[in-house]
């Protein structure tokens, strides 16, 4: 998979392929391998055969709220906290197959360049539990909401200043999640 799939197309984009089995530093394996999935700027999860410890430094991504791509071998089943996530499924004994996970990688890739930030169980949480503890928020993009629609969509202008407040009010959403 790295060698045909993921090498290809992270070298077209300047991403440094790194191996997290294969580092070639001394010291703590664990440490080193979790600074990478917190620094990376992009991290590929292989889910291929349920290791236990993919699964772990998945959830670290998560919680950085930073870019991943699930991958796994096609077949294989995805654990149902997982499951909802987009995950691209490549048959290595199948080269159209292989095209269509490396056509896949780009677009992805292509997104999160443009600025797509990667939805995840974790994320959605802390964005739920900002929204439930802060209900000023919830009420401040309600308000926002009410204000378009109940507008009579009078002006183009007056519209693009309440777009705007809503944006204020997301990159402040934003900010708290960081």
């Amino acid at each position: 998979m790295l060698k045909h799939v993921y090498a290809p197309v992270l070298d077209a984009y300047g991403y440094e392929t790194v191996r997290a089995d294969k580092i070639l530093k001394s010291g703590l394996i664990t440490s080193q391998i979790v600074n990478l999935i917190i620094e990376s700027e992009l991290v590929i999860a292989d889910l291929t055969d349920s290791n236990p410890n993919v699964y772990y430094e998945l959830a670290l991504r998560h919680a950085t709220g930073k870019a991943f791509i699930q991958v796994a071998k096609a077949g294989q089943q995805i654990p149902f906290d997982i499951a909802g996530l987009r995950t691209i499924f490549v048959d290595l004994a199948d080269l159209d197959d292989i095209d269509a996970a490396k056509k896949d990688l780009h677009g992805y890739i292509a997104e999160f360049e443009k600025g797509h930030r990667a939805d995840s169980p974790i994320q959605h949480a802390r964005g739920v539990r900002l929204l439930q503890t802060d209900p000023d928020l919830a009420e401040k993009l309600l308000a926002h909401v009410v204000a378009i629609s109940g507008n009579g969509w009078a002006s183009l202008d007056d519209i693009d200043d309440k777009l705007d407040d809503i944006k204020r009010t997301i990159e402040d959403i934003d900010r708290r999640l960081e």
